[in-house]
């Protein structure tokens, strides 16, 4: 048996990307099975050769044309490029979490204004939010970001056309701002084929974004609330994701779904957790395989 690992050409010589595939490499080489990285350019211009010489795709990129055209031509993608379109689009998800009843902060997506950018309505936008009960501060967050960039605090309109002009080819969405006392807190669950493979608590006091590359501090997170659980499976089911990290933040005694992330980087979680999240996927993809 025979897959490739799609990932995104800029980022052939990152670092933490290298170690995110050569971890995969071996989880699969483990099981007797060859992982062939690729970036998404050869994969697109070699599509049809990889799909008569290879059985499976674990797919690292956010190119969901991509994803559609392997599974078109036969392959079995993991996750699937509509699992993909529906965790990568943050105006998506939430949409989805409506649907079914799935808590997350309040939310507003900024429609699309084409030929223009959105910051010259910017007074009829911020009369919409103050109908839906939006006020600042709030959070701007591109509908495709990664990683906490593209996302923003507006403490005031002034903040909010600027970014809004500043990036002016972004899909936005408006999050109500759920603030800390102390320190900005969240929590990410991984799971894998409807199982809770790990937990951490991630805290910053310097940003309100609990990503690493901001500061934020991880540690595992042993007891793992039911509610937690309960809602992190259910997300995972309707999205249709084989594995995923869910975020949550916590708000009087409420947890709220704040991403849901289809290419999880697992190398953190599995040094604070003590266990290889690449491991538990790859054995997963290969029994689903059988």
């Amino acid at each position: 048996m025979r897959g490739i690992l799609v990932y995104n050409i800029q980022y052939k010589n990152n670092v933490t990307w290298k170690s995110q595939i050569s971890s995969y490499v071996e989880s699969f080489k483990k099981l007797g099975v060859e992982l062939k990285p690729i970036d998404q350019i050869e994969a697109s211009i070699e599509s049809s050769k990889i799909a008569k010489n290879f059985n499976f795709v674990l797919f690292y990129d956010k190119d969901v044309d991509l994803a559609k055209t392997l599974e078109i031509l036969g392959l079995k993608v993991f996750n699937s490029s509509d699992s993909i379109r529906l965790a990568d689009d943050k105006g998506t998800s939430f949409l989805m979490f409506e649907k079914y009843k799935i808590p997350t902060p309040k939310t507003y997506i900024i429609p699309n204004f084409y030929y223009q950018n959105a910051s010259e309505f910017a007074s009829e936008l911020e009369n919409a939010f103050t109908k839906n009960k939006f006020n600042f501060p709030f959070v701007l967050k591109s509908r495709k970001s990664s990683f906490g960039e593209g996302v923003y605090l507006c403490k005031n309109r002034n903040d909010f056309e600027k970014l809004l002009k500043k990036h002016k080819e972004e899909k936005f969405i408006i999050q109500n701002f759920i603030k800390k006392k102390k320190e900005a807190i969240d929590y990410r669950l991984v799971v894998v084929d409807k199982k809770i493979i790990c937990a951490v608590i991630r805290k910053n006091k310097k940003d309100f974004r609990c990503n690493s590359q901001y500061g934020a501090e991880w540690s595992e997170l042993k007891i793992i609330p039911s509610e937690l659980k309960e809602v992190a499976f259910k997300v995972c089911e309707k999205f249709g994701l084989v594995f995923a990290a869910i975020d949550f933040i916590k708000d009087k005694n409420k947890y709220f779904v704040l991403d849901v992330n289809s290419n999880l980087f697992t190398s953190k979680i599995s040094k604070i957790c003590n266990i290889s999240v690449t491991d538990f996927i790859a054995k997963t993809i290969i029994k689903k395989l059988k």
